[in-house]
């Protein structure tokens, strides 16, 4: 067990506050993030960069959605804004608290948004 995650639950544990405990928290499975989102056909992928936590494809209306949860949204700005936009990808994602979805459809886009937070960029 990593020394941060194990000051990260005695903190939790003596009541330190909220916050403090979600900065530890670990992040949500790709897999259940596209439940949440009413996908199906959930594929996990492997992770070809090193940034992901998870990373899984499924489907939504006919829509193919990539799913991917961050360890931190550091990772997640750092792979939208670096690896991303070097690979061409122009597509908008809806990203949330250390997670990102992509879409091929645009009204797919606000119907994550919808299911799970986020916000288009």
């Amino acid at each position: 067990m990593r020394i941060g995650s194990i000051l990260a639950a005695l903190l939790c544990a003596a009541g330190v506050t909220v916050s403090a405990c979600s900065v530890f928290s670990t992040p949500p499975t790709a897999r259940s993030l596209a439940k949440k989102i009413g996908c199906t056909g959930f594929q996990p992928q492997q992770d070809p960069t090193g940034y992901f936590h998870d990373l899984g494809s499924c489907y939504l209306n006919r829509s193919k959605l990539i799913v991917i949860t961050f360890n931190s949204n550091h990772a997640r700005d750092q792979y939208l804004q670096v690896i991303v936009p070097g690979a061409g990808n122009t597509r908008p994602w809806v990203t949330g608290d250390s997670w990102a979805v992509q879409s091929t459809d645009s009204a797919v886009e606000s119907a994550v948004q919808k299911a799970i937070g986020g916000d288009i960029r």
